[in-house]
């Protein structure tokens, strides 16, 4: 009795400091998606697709998922459409889509020859460094590459996170940061940085969303 005793004792000490490190290292969810979003060819608001809050890669399965039941319990309508590896909102996508400034491009139109609008991120509606810790680690667990000596991010064509990382990664007292374009199909945007010890910390507590990406991509 008393060893069964001291065996809940441990396990609920140990539940209870998961539970303190988890508080340490919340993410603010919404900047941790926004960061996630794919910005291949930018992030456009189509009328045909006004749910649509992002799509994903075969190997991104995982952080689609992680996603889906990170919001389903505050949007009732999130759907998961792992056919096609979408995740679907009204709700969401509006409130995603404020994080934007928005512009007409005229060189963009649906096939019901809608007028298509192309958004950069307002980085106005940073207020906190949770916020912008969130927006790296989600930049960082969709972007992320292996490097042996630095923190590395590569994103294919991109049009909005690429300046907004390099701006926010910088806000965050982050060093030695580094970016070079390589012009090819696609034109690769890469940054090269050390990032801030707190930075860090958070980097470290959620590799494993990004390790996910990196090991499917061996399968």
């Amino acid at each position: 009795m008393i060893k069964n005793g001291i065996c809940i004792i441990l396990l609920l000490l140990a539940t209870f400091g998961n539970a303190q490190v988890a508080l340490k290292y919340k993410l603010d969810q919404d900047y941790f998606l926004l960061g996630t979003l794919l910005d291949y060819m930018g992030r456009y608001k189509d009328p045909l697709e006004i749910d649509v809050i992002d799509t994903y890669f075969v190997n991104e399965k995982f952080l689609l998922i992680h996603n889906y039941n990170t919001f389903k319990s505050e949007y009732s309508d999130l759907k998961l459409d792992t056919i096609n590896r979408t995740l679907k909102s009204i709700a969401l996508t509006e409130k995603i889509n404020t994080f934007f400034n928005w512009n007409y491009d005229e060189n963009f139109t649906n096939e019901n020859s809608d007028s298509l609008f192309i958004g950069t991120i307002n980085l106005n509606t940073f207020k906190t460094n949770e916020q912008k810790i969130s927006f790296i680690v989600g930049v960082y667990t969709r972007y992320g590459q292996k490097n042996d000596s630095t923190y590395c991010i590569n994103i294919a064509n991109s049009n909005t996170l690429f300046d907004s990382s390099l701006k926010i990664l910088r806000a965050l007292n982050c060093k030695n940061i580094k970016s070079e374009i390589i012009e090819a199909i696609p034109t690769s945007c890469i940054i090269y940085f050390q990032p801030s010890e707190e930075l860090k910390k958070y980097l470290v507590y959620y590799r494993f969303l990004r390790e996910t990406i990196w090991d499917t991509k061996k399968l």
